[in-house]
């Protein structure tokens, strides 16, 4: 079949269609609700995290109970995840808010490592701040070891509040959320387990 201007023009007015279509869609999916109820297997809210050892993006090895005292946001995510890329920034800036009380484990499905590596690059580039930092691990995951494995997490992104007593208290399903909303949650958790 020839390539002619029909053929392209046909083409453009369907990308068009496919792009508003996706777009209404997005903007009709309610905010993400964060409350205890949207448990799934492998998470029970109330539940201690289990014990994992990880190893980061620099090649430190750390345990989850390193960071008893501190609410822990469990965070499983892939570069290549639409949601997650948006989310990302915001869980980010909770974390560099609040460097003594929260630590981010950002726990990555990407199966190339230099796919995070260069996702990382991008997030420190267009933040002009390193995306690593004293309370930010960045975690390859790429056997799913952890994601699928240990907390039966399937679709990204999720993420788990863990509190200071390492205690599971919620899990947020998905990417589309209020940074205030968090925001509160993540002081109402670590004032109410001082």
């Amino acid at each position: 079949m020839p390539f002619n201007k029909v053929n392209v023009l046909v083409f453009i007015a369907l990308a068009a269609l496919a792009y508003g279509l996706t777009s209404y869609m997005e903007q009709r999916r309610p905010h993400i609700v964060l409350q205890p109820e949207m448990a799934s297997e492998g998470f029970d809210p109330g539940m201690i995290v289990p014990d994992f050892t990880f190893t980061d993006l620099r090649g430190r090895t750390h345990s989850v109970q390193d960071f008893k005292g501190k609410t822990v946001i469990l965070n499983f995510w892939a570069s290549w995840c639409a949601p997650c890329v948006k989310e990302f920034p915001l869980l980010l800036r909770a974390a560099h808010e609040s460097p003594e009380d929260v630590v981010l484990l950002a726990l990555s499905s990407d199966v190339e490592q230099k796919a995070l590596e260069r996702f990382v690059h991008k997030v420190e580039a267009s933040a002009k701040a390193p995306v690593e930092a004293e309370n930010v691990f960045i975690v390859p995951d790429e056997t799913q070891a952890l994601t699928a494995d240990l907390f039966k997490i399937y679709r990204l992104p999720e993420t788990i509040l863990i509190d200071s007593q390492q205690v599971m208290r919620e899990k947020i399903i998905g990417g589309d959320w209020v940074y205030e909303d968090f925001k509160s949650k993540l002081d109402l958790l670590h004032s109410s387990t001082k």
